[in-house]
């Protein structure tokens, strides 16, 4: 997803995470932007309600004042896809963004997820492609499912 952005060598990565986002997440677009000889920070802020929909630290809104490419992946709230600051960085095209907000990590293992297909759009990547690895992943799952109530019907009601 980092190539999505044409980051370089230098180039510095914003990551904004909430106190409820999959840390997972965040350290694969760390090592993403590592790969590509960027350099990374990844921020965290408190988890936000409605009444801090578009509000986020000033320190995270400074970092982004000063990163080429920012992904909010934040939980809890899109607070910082819906910054006003962020708006306007964009706009004068000072920073390229890919909003990632109020997703799961299941979000993209699951075909039907809208989540998972808006992904691979945005990657360019095909579903066929996901697919030759993401059928693996969900036939593992229904395996160590059907293993788990074979185990649970053997052992019985405790």
């Amino acid at each position: 997803m980092i190539d999505l952005f044409n980051s370089k060598a230098g180039e510095e990565v914003l990551i904004a995470i909430d106190t409820e986002s999959d840390q997972r997440m965040a350290n694969t677009f760390a090592a993403a932007a590592t790969k590509r000889g960027a350099d990374f920070m990844i921020a965290m802020m408190p988890a936000r309600g409605k009444d801090k929909a578009t509000t986020i630290p000033k320190s995270m809104e400074e970092a982004m004042s000063g990163c080429d490419v920012f992904i909010p992946i934040t939980k809890a709230s899109g607070a910082p896809a819906y910054n006003l600051k962020m708006k306007d960085l964009l706009r004068e095209k000072k920073i390229r963004e890919c909003c990632m907000v109020l997703r799961n990590i299941d979000n993209y293992i699951y075909p039907t997820n809208g989540g998972l297909l808006a992904a691979l759009s945005v990657a360019g990547l095909s579903f066929k492609h996901w697919a030759k690895f993401g059928w693996q992943i969900i036939g593992l799952f229904v395996i160590l499912c059907a293993i788990s109530v074979a185990i649970a019907q053997l052992i019985g009601p405790t």
